[in-house]
């Protein structure tokens, strides 16, 4: 290796140890698991929340997936209707 890449590695460890040294990095790791303990309970919150109201959840995705259809089926049956109608060519 040459004196460049040891001087630039030197300097990464003595980062790591001054960080070390000074509290930040066992601050960072606070930091880092505060933040994903708080993610984890908002998601476990709302799967719960999901988990309550599942039958809620599926009434309306089944309304959702109705209307989806119904609009479709409308929109197909007049192109139908204006494809066979001779005043409409």
């Amino acid at each position: 290796m040459n004196d460049l890449h040891h001087s630039a590695l030197f300097q990464r460890l003595a980062s790591f140890a001054n960080d070390l040294y000074h509290g930040v990095l066992p601050q960072k790791a606070a930091s880092v698991i505060t933040y994903a303990l708080s993610g984890s309970l908002v998601v476990g919150d709302t799967m719960d929340w999901l988990n309550h109201n599942a039958s809620a959840m599926g009434v309306l995705i089944g309304l959702a997936t109705f209307a989806t259809n119904f609009y479709f089926h409308v929109k197909n049956s007049r192109k139908k209707v204006l494809d066979h109608d001779p005043l409409h060519k």
